[in-house]
């Protein structure tokens, strides 16, 4: 049977190739996101700090929260440092981001109060006045999240 580009039986298909065949161009309006936060300094900040599962210090990683929608970013402002997997012991980024080290249900309130306890950690310090005025340009008020 020769291989045949068109349309099918399959309604949903016949509908596509209606609208391209109407010279239905137009694309739909993408939803408005917010525009996630980027900032290597900050990274590169939470990285220096312990790891906030098992506390080991020299091996961590800025890590983001599980993302909130499919396509959206997170933004490094609430990054919490996790270890590297290592010869012979895994780390605590693969495992937050396999859903092992914490369970699913809970991961969003466990990465919303280690994102927390890491920027009072960093703000209790001295950082570079471009990344305090950041830090304070895109703060956020306080939320209450349960475990």
């Amino acid at each position: 049977m020769p291989f045949v580009v068109g349309p099918s039986r399959n309604p949903v298909t016949q509908l596509a190739w209606a609208g391209l065949r109407a010279g239905d161009t137009q694309q739909k309006a993408a939803m408005p996101k917010d525009d996630a936060i980027r900032s290597e300094p900050y990274r590169r900040l939470v990285a220096a700090l312990p790891c906030a599962s098992c506390g080991v210090q020299g091996f961590s990683q800025a890590a983001h929260p599980p993302p909130t929608g499919k396509g959206i970013k997170e933004s490094d402002l609430d990054c919490f440092p996790l270890c590297c997997t290592r010869p012979g012991i895994p780390g605590c980024h693969v495992e937050f981001d396999q859903y092992r080290l914490v369970p699913r249900e809970k991961m969003r309130a466990k990465a919303a109060k280690w994102a927390r306890e890491t920027l009072a950690k960093i703000k209790a310090g001295k950082l570079p006045k471009k990344l305090v005025e950041l830090l304070e340009k895109h703060a956020k008020p306080a939320q209450t999240v349960r475990e």
